[in-house]
């Protein structure tokens, strides 16, 4: 019977130490698996980072090269309206310039019939 103990304790001794070398190698295994994870995911940041930086680039130029647009539609219908803002005024000029000559010329009419 105490031959029985004494097997039994070296079996649990030698699957206590079995469980110790399987631990410490789950956890290498586990630590390099962490490690290489944390590689790739560096390097997907990394490549994020540039993707987006060239991104927000390009995003960038064209942002400026629509508000260049823009501006130069903005300044184009400025001059149209100050255009047709100056031509509507001298068209104003004439208008009244009519009204004015036109009583004028009725009368000149009016006294070269009587006359006449």
């Amino acid at each position: 019977q105490n031959e029985l103990l004494v097997k039994a304790d070296q079996k649990i001794n030698q699957l206590q130490m079995s469980n110790d070398q399987l631990k410490q190698t789950i956890n290498q295994e586990v630590s390099n698996l962490i490690d290489r994870a944390n590689k790739v995911i560096h390097q997907f940041k990394g490549a994020l980072d540039r993707e987006f930086n060239a991104n927000m680039e390009k995003v960038g130029e064209e942002t400026k090269k629509t508000i260049e647009e823009l501006e130069n539609i903005k300044s184009k219908a400025n001059e149209r309206f100050t255009s047709y803002y100056n031509r509507k005024k001298w068209i104003d000029y004439l208008i009244w310039g009519y009204m004015a000559a036109t009583p004028i010329l009725f009368i000149i009419v009016i006294w070269l019939l009587i006359k006449g």
